[in-house]
């Protein structure tokens, strides 16, 4: 947000500094419910399906036991922190619930900084301030980022009595980063409270290390992050004359420069998911690195007169202007480059 005042001290005035700070935390509202595991189990039989579950290969009224069994914490030898279970008959079965959205969720926090520094001597008025603006995101780690940083230097001062020039400059500069969709689209929402979180052991897949699971959590702290910026100068000049009683002349200039730019790269994974299967996302030789970056420039010319009189008991006010956007005031230059290996 800018403030332009028109207000000036009729005396001199001391340099003032102004500082705030602000501080926030932000939440989910909501997310949806899950089912239980013995709603899941019902509803799959129900719907018709054979009593051998498909992710794991094991048996409906065999898992109905286990999860009996681990609810009232009684845990099976072997069975791994997650709640992955192997049987003796070599059938996966997963007992842990929980709330697999839940846990790619987190407090995120935004906080915000302002200085100010304004103040004038004689005839010459000055402000200068500064926002730096935080925020991680309510997603689990801090690939969901965004910050802000800003300058503004204002000047403004009278040459004589009848002429006054001002100067504002502006430097504005963002960037946010954002979770990839490599391997789990980490806002994706039709996973069971079942879905075990962790790492999958390497044995029930046929690997010989452990794999990560698809899970919303681990897209969060594994997957790699797109980043975005933007930066902005701009410099706004201004001079008015007022020649004569109730007549000005304002010619003001505007230059406006803002540089982009956007750079990712998905990077392999080896992953699991709870039918047992373990891939390498994205497909061998796919995984892409993409950079792009734009420049626009923007510059006007402004000349405007204003007259104000009055007869009587009528008063009259006249604006004659002119503009000027040079060709080409707004251009943008964009550079692309993909690389797939």
């Amino acid at each position: 947000m800018i403030l332009v005042t028109t207000k000036r001290p009729r005396q001199q005035k001391g340099a003032v500094v102004e500082y705030s700070f602000n501080l926030g935390v932000e939440n989910s509202i909501s997310r949806p419910q899950l089912a239980s595991m013995d709603d899941y189990l019902d509803a799959y039989e129900e719907a018709g399906f054979s009593s051998k579950y498909f992710a794991g290969n094991g048996e409906i009224s065999r898992w109905r036991e286990l999860l009996a069994a681990y609810r009232k914490g009684e845990r099976p030898d072997g069975i791994y922190p997650n709640g992955i279970y192997k049987d003796e008959d070599g059938a996966v079965y997963y007992l842990k619930e929980g709330d697999v959205y839940g846990n790619a969720l987190e407090a995120g926090v935004l906080s915000n900084h302002n200085l100010s520094v304004s103040g004038a001597s004689g005839d010459v008025r000055y402000r200068l301030s500064g926002n730096c603006l935080s925020e991680n995101g309510p997603m689990a780690g801090d690939k969901d980022a965004f910050s802000r940083k800003s300058v503004n230097a204002f000047v403004s001062a009278d040459l004589n009595s009848w002429s006054t020039v001002e100067a504002n400059m502006i430097y504005t500069a963002q960037s946010s980063s954002s979770i990839m969709s490599v391997f789990r689209d980490v806002y994706s929402m039709r996973m069971m409270n079942w879905y075990p979180e962790g790492m999958m052991p390497g044995e029930l897949v046929g690997e010989k290390e452990d794999v990560i699971i698809d899970t919303p959590l681990n897209g969060c702290l594994y997957q790699p992050a797109a980043l975005s910026t933007t930066d902005t100068p701009r410099i706004a000049l201004r001079s008015i004359f007022k020649p004569a009683a109730g007549w000005s002349i304002t010619a003001e200039y505007t230059f406006q420069q803002q540089n982009t730019a956007y750079s990712a790269y998905t990077g392999t994974f080896k992953v699991a998911d709870a039918q047992l299967g373990a891939c390498t996302l994205p497909a061998a030789g796919t995984d892409k690195y993409e950079k792009n970056s734009a420049r626009t420039l923007y510059n006007a010319f402004n000349l405007f007169s204003n007259y104000d009189f009055s007869l009587g008991e009528h008063h009259f006010s006249s604006v004659l202007g002119f503009n000027q956007v040079p060709l080409p005031a707004l251009a943008t230059i964009t550079t692309d480059a993909t690389c797939w290996r």
